[in-house]
């Protein structure tokens, strides 16, 4: 009997569309997933063919499994209900065990042989010609079979097991599309959840699909590892594997019901009433009462709506999908949003713009599933031809199912705004803007989700069966996820969807309003039109048939839905045609492939003149006008350059102003040739050439005003309040940029370009002489007149000489009294000042009235930096220092010199926790370190600069935290960076360099450079490691002629570094070096004194590693830190806590250690404060 039913499922499904389609799809997924060059699974570099790649593809596989799993196994479950064949077979002598058996058998296996496709897809797509031979490793068939079963088929017969359960218990395929809705949710929620708690071993174990599992067992993998290795089937992996596997078993096993005998299920049996005895009432005779046309068309219509409403909103599924949603998006917003895991204030923009992340999806996922319940209802309950005798109009029923999805869509948003409100008082915020919950919600949001709405009725009124209709829908949605790729990213061509939009406190809506409502209007116009074909296609009547549809849409379009039509397609015509004019006429629009080849270009054409020499600005004086209202900034510029080459300059490039109506340069002895049509890049001539040591003087003058408005990267630098622009983003740019070129090797290939370094290498003569801020660049005397509106403020780098009014407009004069770096910014806007003063130095943090929350600390960390860095490195030269708060379109703070940039969303920091790491402290410190590292030393453009600017910088800020939180709190904030770091190198696209010779790798200079600073500062001594900067300071502070490195670097480093430890440092700068130190076992023993002997057990190993992750181990003698605590030292808050801390001399292999302290301790440690880059910290503590 099993095998007759196994064989049974197999001749249906053969038979079956659905099992084609899925095996098509299964096949030609992983076929793409090798062959498209736009799609790099886990990074560019990784081998296509490898085992990561691989078992990526199918873990994530696994998840999107849940459709034909559910397809498969509820028909297999319920056929014979569905097919009405119960009521003969279950009559039989049929044994229960073996039919349900074979049935579910059957079933599963069909399921995983069409996943089974999807490898079969990859290898066929790595052996197509046209695949780059360098994206692809040796073909082996062991990681394919890994990956399947490994991860796929665990997953399928969970996803059996499961869906198999919902429909024996509840015998209908409703219940199990129902219970993947569920799991798909419950699983997105799960996972949001673990995030934000950080919870990453628990995701990896409780994971059914095995995502968190394989990101966990792979989590620090580099380049090397993932293309030779595969996951191991131990750990967490095992388990997770094991648990699930069992779990699904004993689910099928319990609540199968595989061996109870078979028989249908019996529908409940409402009571009967009492019959009652008393004789009937007569009942009062009313006269019909006659209503006019219109009111009773409109009385039926609302009728129609609410009983379609309340249909939807009495639906289980719609409580469950609705109650998920809700519950998703509390969980979204009690998440950290701040840096280092510090919660942000909950103001409204913050709040909105997390129901609007969060309800997107889900809203889609109602959409789609209650459009075709309601557009299918009548004919699943064989009410239709009943339905349709009556007389009511199509647009009647058509409107009314709208109308009824569009209030549960608007409830929703209502209820989510509601749940807003009252997260933002639990959390003890009480200044709710209403207009912008309202303004954001339903015209960014649910107007697109209304528009979904025809589109979902639209597909259901075209296909010929509502999972038709579904699926079109879920495949518009998905296809618009590959657009971008594919060269069609316009919005003019993505449904209901617009440029994407941020708002700020500090300048509202912006320009989001206005361009907005365009896209609005064409597709509401496209939306009206799509609702004619929608009306005249509703069934109606037993005919589906296209022939006989085609000849209704003739005949059935009466003039009403003539003017409907014509005017939908006439708005969304006229507003297309604004929005392509804005975007592609008055702006330009390029797709990623056309950005791409214009770079290639340009590199082509120009990357000859990369080593160019051009002038250097010595001098320069601004005279900035801001006229906020207009988005306009009009700038001119008197300047000085020199030749400091030990050539001539007779050319250079010239790369103008983006966003420029008006633009002129002037200088002495030279005018601007030919000019590229494509780049805009012009030649300057020289007539005679600048020779070297000559000065010139010369003037820009720009007119800055975006027209219209664009696509996309619209301009945010100069806006209606909270202007920040720098001087490349306002004046032309001298020189060849590289910062234009490709960097992707894949991309470079394809355009035929060779691998190209991502800095000039540490000892490149030519590069020595140029600043890494770019080509020109060098120290200024800078001087600037700023205006603006009488309401704003005119801010820029240097002391305010004076403060004037004239013509309504306010005038602001600076000056900087010592040379700047020639990297310097004007900002303006409506802000509130908090002043303070110290040692000298005027303090300033200019913000947005409503977000001074944390400006005392920000004042706080000026403090701080300027004591511990004018007495440990040398003094601050100048008289001011300032914060300003610019709005969060970007997210970053930037110090210049005297003037620190600071985003709106860093103003926003909840601090209230006094356990939190506090980012504003932090963050300003970082910042005012670059007033000395950056403004002070100006490093070569070459490789290991971002170590001088940002390495040097993390440190400076983690010795003034240290000082302000102590030590134990400090570990917190380097954990982040040791992590941050290790998962930096597993997405490495090119080559993981040392920190000395670092390139434009972040996750080096500053994750990296935090945590091995630090180490040197433990290894050194502090008095050693700040006197060895000092001196660096000294000797090369404005310094231009070489600009300095880190070769000079560690030239003062290694002067104040004993003989035995310099290997140490010379390999920690040099090399990629990395420890695996664990605390193998640790006992303790109360002694007869009443003190406590501890044993440990301390297994240590080095490695040195290449760019690409490959490890080789090192001979290790090293002085380390062991450390005994009364607490978890990732806990600790007091440094009372901290029961033992010394160094020990630990050696390869296992080390035995015995200390005798007088407290019991709770935990032990190996470099339990983290200085060293071990790749599992974790496993360095051990509780007793």
């Amino acid at each position: 009997m099993m095998w007759h039913q196994f064989l049974f499922q197999w001749r249906v499904f053969l038979r079956q569309p659905s099992f084609h389609a899925s095996a098509l799809v299964c096949l030609v997924t992983g076929f793409l997933a090798t062959t498209l060059n736009q799609l790099s699974m886990g990074g560019a570099s990784l081998w296509k063919n490898g085992p990561y790649v691989i078992t990526l593809v199918m873990v994530i596989v696994g998840l999107l499994a849940l459709v034909p799993a559910v397809v498969f196994i509820a028909q297999a479950a319920t056929r014979d209900i569905s097919s009405e064949m119960a009521e003969i077979l279950y009559c039989k002598p049929i044994k229960p065990l073996p039919y349900h058996l074979g049935n579910f058998l059957g079933a599963f296996s069909v399921l995983a042989v069409t996943v089974a496709l999807v490898p079969l897809g990859l290898w066929l797509g790595a052996s197509m010609p046209w695949v780059d031979p360098s994206r692809l490793g040796p073909f082996r068939l062991a990681p394919y079979v890994q990956a399947f079963s490994l991860f796929s088929l665990p997953t399928l017969f969970t996803l059996a097991c499961f869906f198999h359960v919902a429909a024996v218990r509840f015998q209908s395929s409703m219940a199990v599309y129902i219970s993947a809705l569920v799991l798909f949710m419950g699983y997105e929620i799960g996972s949001g959840f673990v995030e934000t708690q950080h919870l990453d071993s628990t995701a990896a174990l409780l994971d059914p699909f095995g995502l968190a599992t394989f990101q966990e067992a792979t989590r620090y993998w580099t380049l090397f590892e993932k293309n030779h290795q595969a996951v191991p089937l131990a750990g967490l992996t095992l388990a997770n594997r094991a648990l699930w596997f069992l779990l699904s078993l004993a689910m099928l096993v319990v609540f199968g019901r595989l061996t109870q005998p078979l028989r249908l299920r019996q529908p409940r049996v409402k009571s009967k009433a009492t019959p009652s005895a008393e004789p009937p009432m007569e009942a009062a005779v009313r006269p019909p009462q006659v209503k006019a046309r219109t009111e009773a068309g409109f009385t039926a219509f609302r009728g129609l709506v609410r009983f379609e409403f309340k249909r939807i909103t009495a639906n289980p599924a719609f409580r469950i999908i609705g109650a998920i949603t809700l519950f998703f998006l509390a969980i979204m917003m009690l998440e950290p949003r701040g840096s280092f895991g510090t919660d942000i204030w909950p103001l409204t923009q913050v709040v909105v713009g997390i129901i609007q992340q969060s309800l997107t999806f889900f809203m889609l996922i109602l959409i789609g599933f209650f459009s075709a319940e309601v557009a299918w209802r009548e004919r699943e309950h064989g009410m239709a031809d009943l339905i349709d005798s009556m007389p009511v109009s199509r647009f009647s029923l058509l409107l009314a199912k709208w109308v009824a999805v569009g209030f549960v869509v608007i409830s929703v948003a209502g209820a989510s705004m509601m749940l807003g409100l009252a997260f933002q008082a639990f959390s003890g915020y009480f200044h709710f803007e209403i207009e912008q919950y309202l303004t954001r919600l339903l015209f960014f949001s649910v107007l697109p989700w209304l528009m979904y709405t025809v589109l979902a009725l639209f597909l259901q009124a075209l296909c010929a069966n509502k999972y038709a209709g579904m699926l079109a829908f879920a495949l518009i949605l998905i296809s618009d996820l590959a657009m971008e790729s594919i060269g069609l990213g316009h919005h003019l061509l993505r449904f209901a969807k617009a440029p994407s939009f941020t708002y700020s406190d500090m300048n509202g809506y912006g320009t989001g309003l206005s361009r907005h409502l365009w896209y609005m209007l064409y597709w509401g116009g496209l939306s009206v039109a799509l609702s004619v074909p929608a009306y005249l296609w509703w069934p109606r009547g037993v005919s589906r048939a296209w022939k006989n549809r085609l000849r209704g849409f003739a005949g059935d379009l009466n003039l009403p839905g003539k003017i409907t039509l014509a005017g939908g397609l006439a708005m969304w015509a006229f507003a297309g045609s604004v929005i392509f004019y804005n975007t592609c006429i008055l702006n330009e629009y390029l797709t990623a492939h056309q950005k791409n080849a214009r770079m290639a270009a340009y590199e082509k054409r120009f990357g000859a003149h990369l080593g160019d020499p051009v002038p250097i600005m010595t001098a320069i004086e601004n005279d900035i006008d801001f006229y906020p209202s207009e988005r306009k900034i009009e700038a001119k510029a008197a300047f000085t350059v020199t030749n400091r080459a030990d050539t001539p300059i007779e050319r250079f490039l010239v790369l103008p102003p983006e966003f420029a109506i008006h633009w002129h340069m002037e200088l002495e002895g030279g005018a601007l040739q030919t000019e590229s049509a494509e780049f805009g890049t012009r030649w300057f001539h020289f007539d005679p050439p600048l020779q070297p040591g000559e000065r010139r003087e010369g003037r820009f003058e720009v007119v800055r005003q975006q027209r219209g408005f664009k696509e996309a990267d619209e301009d945010v630098q100069v806006v209606e309040n909270g202007s920040f622009i720098n001087h490349e983003e306002l004046y032309p740019r001298f020189g060849y940029r590289s910062y234009l070129q490709l960097v992707g090797r894949q991309d470079r290939r394809r355009f035929d370009l060779p691998p190209a370094p991502r800095r000039p290498k540490l000892d490149d003569e030519v590069h020595l002489h140029k600043s890494f801020m770019g080509p020109g660049v060098g120290f200024v005397q800078f001087e600037a007149t700023l205006s603006t509106d009488s309401d704003q403020r005119a801010i820029a780098p240097g002391h305010l000489e004076r403060e004037w009014t004239e013509n309504g407009r306010r005038f602001f004069h600076y000056r900087a009294e010592k040379p700047i770096i020639h990297f310097f910014t004007f900002l303006s806007g409506r802000l509130t000042r908090a002043a303070d003063e110290h040692n000298g130095v005027s303090i300033e943090v200019f913000h947005h009235p409503t977000h001074g929350m944390n400006t005392d600390r920000m004042i706080t960390s000026i403090k701080d930096s300027l004591d511990y860095f004018t007495t440990q490195f040398g003094p601050y030269p100048h008289r001011d220092i300032r914060i300003v708060e610019y709005p969060n379109y970007r997210g970053f703070a930037q110090s210049f010199a005297t003037t620190i940039p600071y985003s709106e969303h860093g103003f926003l920091n909840d601090l209230r926790d006094p356990d939190d790491i506090d980012p504003a402290y932090k963050t300003t410190a970082h910042e005012m370190a670059h007033q000395w590292w950056g403004n002070m030393i100006a490093p070569a453009n070459v490789q290991g600069c971002g170590v001088l600017a940002e390495s040097l910088s993390q440190y400076s800020a983690l010795a003034v935290m240290e000082r302000r939180y102590g030590t134990p709190k400090l570990r917190r904030f380097l954990k982040y960076e040791l992590d941050n770091y290790l998962r930096g190198r597993t997405r490495e696209v090119v080559e993981e360099m040392p920190l000395m010779t670092s390139e434009d790798q972040n996750y080096i200079h500053y994750q990296k450079g935090s945590v091995v600073m630090m180490y040197l500062r433990d290894m050194l001594g502090e008095a050693r490691m700040n006197a060895a900067l000092a001196t660096f300071l000294e000797r090369h502070a404005y310094r231009t002629d070489p600009f300095p490195t880190t070769a000079d670097l560690l030239t003062c480093l290694l002067e104040v570094t004993p003989e035995e430890k310099r290997p140490m440092l010379e390999a920690s700068f040099q090399q990629i070096i990395l420890y695996d130190l664990q605390v193998l076992e640790a006992e303790t023993e109360a002694l007869p004194d009443g003190r406590f002997q501890v044993d440990l057990t301390v297994y240590a190993n080095r490695f040195s590693a290449d760019g690409s992750g490959r490890e080789t181990p090192i001979a290790l003698v090293e002085d380390i830190d062991i450390g005994l605590f009364l607490e978890d030292p990732a806990e600790i808050e007091d440094q009372e806590k901290v029961l033992y801390l010394e160094k020990h001399r630990l050696q390869q292999g296992e080390n035995h250690i015995r200390l005798v302290v007088p407290r019991q301790p709770s935990h032990a440690g190996v470099d339990p404060f983290i200085t060293l880059i071990d790749r599992d910290s974790e496993d360095n503590l051990v509780r007793f």
